[in-house]
């Protein structure tokens, strides 16, 4: 079913992360995932990220202060760090297809 080790990991932390389990699990699937580099985020988080969303939200606006909304916090802040880490990649693309088109 898998052709190699990586697509099986890929595919391990997708379940993970799309899973409605616990938010540490999620957390682990995101930090995992974009460990695997940006390709891998852009096919597989960015790609599901609003399915996240509505996984997510409604624990993070919760009157009720919980650990779980902690965790769920901590997942949304990984998901904000990696975009601003990789803001110069982002700007640097679109630069590129910009200047193609003669922009």
């Amino acid at each position: 079913m898998y052709t190699t080790l990586f697509d099986r990991v890929v595919n391990t932390l997708t379940e993970a992360f799309l899973r409605p389990d616990t938010f540490a699990a999620h957390y682990g699937a995101i930090i995992g995932l974009q460990m695997l580099g940006p390709h891998v985020v852009s096919e597989v988080l960015m790609t599901n990220i609003h399915k996240y969303v509505s996984i997510i939200s409604p624990k993070l606006w919760e009157k009720k202060f919980s650990i779980e909304q902690l965790e769920a916090w901590r997942c949304y802040d990984a998901l904000l760090v990696f975009q601003f880490r990789n803001l110069p990649n982002l700007i640097a693309c679109i630069w590129q297809i910009l200047s193609k088109d003669g922009c």
